[in-house]
């Protein structure tokens, strides 16, 4: 550990002090004897400009030693290319970049910090030249946090990741700022990469709906408007997403606003999420077209969503579709009959958090055998509610005669959980001999 520098000692400080003196003195030329010809107003003014001179080339020799110091830290020996995928990296997915939680829009925001990229220009002569002459680092454009128009233009042609959210306390920006920055964003969606929108839809926010975006690889799009109509009954235009250039959508998630279904590669998805639609929901067909296909989902959310034709479409014993990769699964507020349908359908043998809904209470007999409809689903749900730590928790909903049975574990609606958890409810219109099923149902299976 090295030693803290030391001041300098008194006798230092009259030296150098002296030394400047004596230089002064000669500027001018004058020996000693004539010293006195000097006015006191002079000799202070070329004493201050002599001392700001050696102030300037201390500052020098100070960046000098510090440039030397940078030169020899093994980042700045690192070839160009790798230096600058090291600042991408960082600046991606640094958490000042990166999107925040939305919470309430009358909270308080704290003051934004600057931008990671900002930050970083201050380190030194070669993160300032890399970081402006990289565009993959500018490609990263939120509203209120970053000037979109400089991102625009010196992201050059690469992919675009966009975040615009309405009521997220850290960017609250007027509605003229925000409808500018969405029109100019809209201009460049064919180098889309990702786009989350959180916004209030109105009229005059309906030219967004017709979106071309042969690149876009993450889409979600929240619609604030459907509980503004709830609270402060506010007229609502029908929301449905148009998407064109058949992009290879990686994450799908829709809250509030429907889409058209068709010409759509949905076959790369890992996570798909759909919650409070009515009009542009899918069809119960289209849906298990899209599950067959999208063999690697890993996150699968239904909630509140008005599936088309489902009670008509339903087959009594429907062929199996394998999810080998999901891991979080949330079915909820569905039409009669669609969970236990999908239950009756789906497998998914590495689900570590669950939560669904409306199932029917007379599977819970005899879940062990193999004529039981929903004997697979036990072969999941019953290890992840032996493995509860925490407790279990019987509760009856009344207004929607449901009878749960939960795990402490918290499950949100995008699936994020640090363990293993489920919630699961079935359809009740007796709740005391739904408990007693459900007790017996837990102690059958050892898992009290």
């Amino acid at each position: 550990m090295h030693a803290p520098p030391r001041p300098p000692s008194p006798n230092t400080v009259d030296q150098a002090i002296s030394s400047l003196l004596r230089s002064v003195r000669r500027i001018g030329g004058r020996p000693e004897s004539n010293l006195p010809e000097y006015t006191r107003e002079r000799e202070i003014a070329e004493l201050e400009l002599a001392a700001s001179a050696i102030h300037d080339e201390l500052l020098l020799r100070v960046a000098l030693v510090k440039r030397q110091r940078n030169s020899s830290q093994w980042i700045y020996q690192l070839p160009q290319e790798i230096f600058a995928e090291i600042l991408i990296l960082d600046i991606l997915n640094s958490g000042s970049e990166k999107r925040r939680g939305i919470g309430s829009f009358r909270r308080r925001a704290p003051p934004p910090t600057a931008p990671r990229r900002t930050q970083l220009c201050n380190v030194s002569h070669r993160f300032l030249q890399t970081i402006m002459g990289t565009p993959r680092i500018w490609s990263n454009i939120r509203l209120g946090r970053d000037d979109h128009t400089r991102c625009l233009q010196m992201s050059a042609q690469a992919p675009l990741s966009i975040r615009c959210s309405q009521y997220d306390p850290i960017e609250t920006r007027s509605p003229a700022n925000m409808d500018e920055f969405l029109k100019d964003v809209w201009d460049h969606s064919w180098r889309w990469e990702a786009l989350s929108l959180h916004l209030g839809f109105r009229e005059r926010h309906l030219y967004l709906l017709d979106l071309t975006a042969p690149q876009i690889r993450d889409l979600t799009i929240e619609n604030y408007s459907i509980e503004f109509e709830g609270i402060f009954e506010e007229y609502r235009p029908t929301c449905v997403l148009k998407i064109f250039g058949k992009p290879a959508l990686r994450k799908l998630s829709l809250d509030g606003i429907g889409l058209q279904w068709n010409d759509l590669d949905l076959s790369h998805l890992k996570s798909l999420s759909l919650t409070r639609i009515q009009e542009g929901a899918p069809s119960l067909k289209k849906l298990m077209e899209t599950l067959k296909i999208a063999s690697g989902l890993e996150r699968l959310t239904l909630h509140g969503v008005d599936i088309i034709n489902s009670s008509e479409e339903q087959e009594m014993n429907p062929q199996p579709i394998h999810l080998t990769s999901l891991l979080s699964l949330w079915i909820d507020e569905l039409p009669s009959g669609l969970a236990d349908y999908l239950i009756r359908a789906i497998r998914f043998p590495q689900l570590k958090s669950m939560r669904v809904h409306k199932l029917f209470l007379k599977h819970l007999e005899n879940p062990n055998s193999d004529q039981n409809p929903y004997h697979h689903f036990f072969l999941v749900l019953i290890p992840i509610l032996s493995s509860s730590e925490e407790g279990l928790t019987l509760s009856n909903e009344i207004s929607l005669n449901v009878v749960s049975l939960n795990t402490e574990a918290v499950l949100t609606l995008d699936g994020n959980v640090a363990e293993k958890a489920a919630n699961l409810g079935v359809e009740a219109e007796d709740p005391l001999s739904a408990v007693q099923k459900m007790v017996h149902f837990l102690t059958s299976n050892r898992i009290v």
